[in-house]
């Protein structure tokens, strides 16, 4: 496993050297730069690695990574366990799985109109209380005079209501992870994205062999004590990962590097224009230039779809000008159908809005006033922070 960990560090760093994946997309695409240019170049892994260790959110988005892959993997691996100490038999773990596989589906559908209304971090807050919740449940299958039914139910139950709740962590950590990338790059103009995902990377090799042999230490230790093995298992197979939820719960109230996010993607922007227009070159928003980018990404497919109709015809003796005109036909019906739906969820959105600002308008003046004071004042707040935070990585020497 040590072997296993140094190869995979090993890999991540030579990934590090020989990809753009550390930079920026915008700088590369507007500045150009040639190989002497030092945002080609990069910035050197002690760089990241001080970054890194001066950013409490990264801090706290590694030490969840943490917890996350050890309470998962410590379940996974102990499941087979699990169900052979409470039932005699692997049917439980298998039931388990099946059923598990549910609520987490459920979950994917659930976790982003949740993290859009109340933020990535605050919906994983709430995910893991659910988790801590559901990992309770389990000890009731502890309980004397349980038949075989009985503690599957129980099991399931409280496997299902931890799968719901570790959902917001499964489908978020990692959005909630280029935020705090996105932030250190405001913040220092340099990202670290190849240290990081080596740390990331390591933590998710080592897990599973740590996990397995913590497992198989306990198992030893137990013997043959049916009783205490019940105990131990259930505590490996719920309980461990519920406390780690639990704790990530706590970790995460901490964690509100989204109040940054407007002012991050603002700065980030406003550094790779001020680079681009200081080499005298002419500079193309983002927006803009992914409105130029999918135009001439889909004229190329035209052109490809083009010469294959064309040697498909040739090959089937077929009329290109037919065929080009069913496919052409049926391609404006599905425009058409695309565009109706568009307008339509528009017009729901701008009914929404509407319905909101007509709440607004209908409170009185001094409300009004008041709640227009208060979001001034958050904003003014967060704007004094990100200043605050940004004069300190100044400090620091390691800003750009």
């Amino acid at each position: 496993m040590i072997i296993m960990i140094v190869c995979l560090v090993i890999g991540c760093l030579l990934e590090y050297y020989f990809t753009r994946e550390r930079i920026t997309e915008e700088n590369v695409r507007n500045a150009q730069a040639n190989e002497n240019d030092t945002q080609k170049k990069g910035i050197t892994m002690g760089e990241q690695i001080k970054i890194c260790i001066h950013d409490k959110y990264w801090w706290l988005i590694i030490v969840f990574f943490f917890l996350y892959q050890f309470g998962g993997q410590m379940k996974n691996n102990d499941m087979s366990f699990y169900s052979q100490s409470m039932t005699g038999g692997s049917s439980l773990s298998s039931l388990i799985n099946t059923v598990g596989a549910i609520p987490t589906a459920v979950g994917m559908l659930l976790v982003w109109p949740l993290a859009n209304k109340f933020s990535k971090s605050k919906t994983i807050v709430g995910g893991c209380i659910l988790a801590f919740v559901g990992s309770l449940i389990s000890l009731i299958a502890l309980a004397p005079g349980m038949n075989t039914a009985a503690i599957s139910g129980i099991s399931v139950g409280s496997f299902i209501v931890k799968a719901l709740g570790t959902a917001p962590a499964m489908y978020l950590s990692l959005a909630l992870l280029a935020n705090v990338l996105d932030h250190q790059e405001a913040m220092y103009g340099k990202r670290t994205d190849g240290f990081t995902m080596a740390v990331y990377g390591s933590i998710m090799v080592a897990m599973s062999g740590i996990c397995n042999g913590i497992i198989v230490l306990f198992d030893n230790f137990i013997g043959g004590n049916l009783e205490t093995s019940r105990i131990i298992h259930t505590i490996l197979g719920f309980i461990v990962e519920g406390v780690c939820y639990l704790v990530m719960g706590i970790m995460f109230l901490m964690m509100n590097v989204e109040k940054f996010t407007k002012l991050d993607n603002d700065t980030i922007i406003n550094n790779q224009r001020e680079k681009c227009l200081a080499e005298g070159k002419e500079w193309i928003a983002p927006a803009e230039r992914a409105k130029l980018e999918d135009a001439e990404n889909a004229r190329l497919v035209e052109e490809a779809r083009i010469a294959q109709l064309k040697a498909d015809c040739e090959k089937k003796h077929l009329d290109f000008n037919a065929e080009n005109q069913k496919f052409l036909e049926a391609k404006k019906v599905k425009d058409e159908q695309a565009a109706a739906k568009k307008a339509e969820a528009d017009k729901k959105k701008a009914e929404a809005l509407a319905k909101k600002q007509a709440a607004f308008d209908s409170l009185s003046e001094e409300k009004k006033a008041a709640i227009l004071a208060k979001k001034k004042a958050e904003e003014e707040k967060v704007l004094a922070q990100f200043n605050k935070a940004k004069e300190e990585a100044k400090k620091s020497g390691l800003a750009a």
